[in-house]
């Protein structure tokens, strides 16, 4: 299908719904198709498929801040190539003839993008299926499962200002109810007296604790 041109959310959304089960045994994914040019990974750049088992695309360090374990891929020039023709899945002109479709100028828009910093990333359930409401397009959000997967008939989206406009006013009006704040102050002032603020009269002053 994607050397017939069929876009990969259309392969994705029809073998999910001819109830085609994915890699996993779950649903089917855009990213299990796509992955990425970068790091050949995701069916259409696994070379495996083509009899080519490619090792060291990647390496993997240690973040100094979060102390996370990340990768990093390898420049092409250290990858390492071992040709394995029994594993062919698909012959070398289908092979080719679908990296020429991925890798035209018009399948690339988009993938090397930067993401900006947004105020509500992660924060978003899709109000159907539970699944998290992302940037799906030019400043634009809707549920990623219904994107990625068509298992969610959930394909609205709102604008990132409308959203944070939204979201920022429910919160000042639930978090400004007078019952709220009085509650607030009043769970303020007792963590400050438990960490001994004010001091006694009389008391060596030191700066104010911290409240945890």
């Amino acid at each position: 299908m994607a050397r017939r041109g069929r876009s990969v959310s259309f392969i994705v959304r029809q073998l999910n719904s001819e109830g085609t089960p994915g890699p996993s045994g779950g649903a089917w994914r855009i990213s299990t198709i796509c992955g990425s040019r970068q790091r050949r990974n995701g069916i259409l750049h696994n070379e495996l498929y083509a009899g080519r088992i490619v090792f060291n695309r990647q390496r993997f360090i240690r973040d100094p801040v979060t102390r996370n374990r990340v990768s990093r891929p390898n420049p092409e020039s250290e990858w390492k190539v071992q040709k394995v023709p029994e594993l062919r899945v698909v012959d070398q002109t289908l092979w080719n003839s679908v990296a020429d479709i991925e890798g035209a100028p018009e399948h690339a828009v988009g993938l090397r993008r930067t993401p900006s910093k947004r105020l509500l990333p992660g924060l978003l359930r899709c109000g159907v299926c539970g699944g998290t409401f992302t940037v799906i397009g030019a400043e634009r959000w809707g549920c990623s499962t219904a994107r990625a997967t068509g298992t969610c008939a959930n394909t609205r989206t709102i604008s990132t200002p409308q959203l944070e406009h939204r979201v920022l006013d429910a919160l000042r009006h639930r978090l400004l109810q007078p019952d709220l704040v009085e509650a607030f102050v009043g769970s303020t002032g007792k963590r400050v007296r438990r960490a001994g603020w004010p001091p006694r009269p009389g008391a060596r002053r030191s700066s104010a604790p911290a409240l945890k």
